[in-house]
């Protein structure tokens, strides 16, 4: 399985356009229903849907030792309809961060949700003191890696 890493520069956080969404952070103890509500939204879809696993990504979840994680929804009509989720790593007395885990339900791709939760994601790393953000896909999302290009290279363009 092959896998595409990037690690975004931070300081450009501010010029992506979230289109009007609203991720709002999510309780810790309401997290692993926002995560299986837009897992399950995606089942069935084919492509990369049907191989994730809502019990793998609350896996990213769970805070242990040097690891702090948040989690971000957009709603609509009151459902998660996108998820995204900031994992801390301490690691030699520095933080590392990364996006494990992205997901937005099909019928609002394309319309600004991963945009606002990757904007979410990052202003919060920036606030941390980050500089860049790591970002793992598996090649074979060819969808998932085009978005995460498109977000890479708007983001060195207007890096501050």
């Amino acid at each position: 399985m092959s896998v595409v890493v990037r690690h975004l520069a931070v300081s450009g956080w501010r010029h992506v356009v979230d289109q009007g969404w609203n991720p709002v952070e999510v309780a810790p103890a309401d997290q692993a229903v926002a995560v299986t509500t837009v897992v399950a939204a995606c089942r069935g879809t084919g492509g990369f849907g049907d191989s994730l696993s809502a019990a793998g990504l609350a896996r990213h979840l769970t805070a242990t030792d040097g690891r702090r994680s948040r989690v971000w929804a957009c709603h609509a009509d009151g459902v998660a309809v996108g998820v995204a989720g900031l994992l801390t790593v301490r690691a030699r007395a520095h933080d590392r961060w990364s996006i494990p885990f992205l997901v937005v339900a099909p019928d609002v791709r394309g319309r600004g949700v991963g945009r606002a939760l990757v904007r979410a994601a990052l202003a919060h790393a920036a606030a941390e003191g980050a500089e860049t953000v790591a970002i793992e896909t598996l090649a074979a999302w060819p969808s998932a890696t085009a978005f995460w290009d498109r977000v890479a290279h708007h983001l060195a363009s207007r890096s501050e």
